[in-house]
């Protein structure tokens, strides 16, 4: 039976592509497809799926001229007992899982698929959500990994190898951060650092924070070559953030914290992207981001907010993306301006008519209109860019005959239809109709 389930495995190796196990288990395949003997140079990429929605996955892609691991990806969202998957299920043997004299986690306690990642010299992404809390000191290893992605681990810390990696330029799912991170030729870093090890991060051309309650430094201001930042719950941040020139997207999600950003002109010059849930930190300095591409805003400012935000928004002629639902918005009319506009969600708002400027929008491929008291579409000129609008919710008349809910009246439907000769199907409110 085993020597039957070792050639199916080969097989499917051989094979490659995408393959849902019903079988063996996670383990199993993790020891067969890290095992060197069961490999050789040029195999095609796998795919082993487990659950009924495909949730959890193991993939893997290998070296082209030799029989080592290239990637192997691990993806575990509904796996209840996925401690045993990486350590001895004993508690008793588990207890032991301190390094021994030698300086190697006892193997006991470790799975074997773990210890054969190491043999893998071609190794170079390892994303893998470890539930144990340490891993070998045999980084050394695999001197070619670039991606080192522990997203959902629970590892307590990084052996010393890790930190002497040669090549290594992603690192992300560590909560706390060794001193020794300064050795590592990072680009891209997903978790915090401290205020003291940004002097050693000045390579880093992307940053994802994922603290509560953080306060930016003015130490950030030492990341000159970053182009994208993403900062969670932020609390406070020092006006030093605006002297990063080289960014171009900047996700800035506060925690409510009442501080502004000074009004400084000539900041962030190369911004493109912003995505923000409160304004109100932006809001004296969101003028002078004349190259933005993309903008984003997610919860409500006051009315006195969004009447400096529309004076703010005509002057975006670069804009290309644009999204702010449930802001309290009640007209159009300032968007005239914005001729480069191609994806416009103004969902859940409070605006009552489609004003006609809204044909100058010639380059719309996207409108979001849903849940406003909109009564009727106005004579827009045709505008064959759009390919999808969404009028769900809205007050434009039912027609009582048609087969579906939500289908307007013949007038309506007519001229939807001519405006919008690109658009196949209609959301109009819970249906759809062609």
């Amino acid at each position: 039976m085993a020597k039957k389930e070792a050639t199916d495995k080969h097989q499917i190796l051989l094979k490659g592509g995408e393959y849902e196990e019903v079988r063996d288990t996670l383990e199993e395949w993790l020891n067969f497809l890290t095992n060197l003997d069961n490999l050789q140079p040029g195999l095609p990429e796998l795919t082993v799926y487990y659950g009924a929605y495909r949730e959890n996955f193991i993939n893997v892609t290998y070296h082209s001229t030799r029989a080592s691991l290239h990637s192997l990806k691990l993806e575990l969202e509904t796996i209840d007992d996925s401690l045993t998957l990486f350590l001895e299920p004993n508690p008793e043997v588990r207890a032991e899982m301190l390094a021994t004299e030698s300086g190697i986690i006892n193997p006991d306690c470790l799975k074997a698929w773990i210890f054969n990642l190491f043999d893998h010299s071609e190794l170079e992404e390892l994303s893998v959500p470890f539930k144990n809390q340490f891993l070998p000191d045999r980084f050394d290893k695999i001197p070619k990994l670039k991606i080192a992605d522990f997203n959902g681990s629970t590892l307590k810390e990084l052996p010393p190898s890790f930190y002497q990696l040669p090549a290594l330029q992603y690192l992300g799912g560590i909560d706390k951060l060794s001193p020794a991170v300064a050795n590592l030729p990072l680009r891209s870093l997903f978790c915090t650092p401290t205020p003291q090890q940004f002097s050693s991060l000045t390579g880093l051309i992307e940053l994802r924070c994922h603290e509560n309650d953080y306060a930016v430094p003015d130490e950030i201001e030492q990341l000159i070559h970053l182009k994208s930042l993403y900062l969670s719950c932020v609390s406070y941040s020092s006006n030093k953030l605006l002297n990063l020139d080289a960014l171009e997207k900047l996700t800035f999600i506060s925690s409510g914290a009442l501080f502004k950003f000074g009004n400084t002109a000539g900041k962030l010059p190369h911004l493109k992207e912003l995505h923000i849930n409160w304004v109100e930190p932006f809001v004296d300095i969101l003028g002078h981001f004349k190259n933005l591409e993309k903008l984003t805003i997610s919860q409500p400012p006051s009315k006195a907010t969004i009447q400096k935000l529309e004076e703010v928004l005509k002057q975006f002629y670069s804009l290309k993306y644009l999204s702010l639902e449930r802001l309290g918005f009640t007209n159009l009319e300032w968007c005239s301006s914005l001729i480069n506009l191609e994806y416009l969600n103004m969902g859940e708002n409070k605006i009552e008519s489609i004003p006609l400027c809204l044909g100058n929008l010639q380059k719309l491929e996207r409108i979001i209109l849903n849940n406003n008291p909109i009564g009727t579409i106005p004579e827009l000129p045709i505008m064959p860019s759009v390919t999808w609008i969404d009028l769900q919710d809205t007050k434009i008349p039912d027609d009582e005959n048609a087969p579906a809910i939500g289908v307007p009246i013949p007038e309506e439907r007519k001229k939807l239809k001519q405006i919008f000769p690109n658009v196949e199907l209609f959301q109009m409110m819970e249906d759809s109709y062609e």
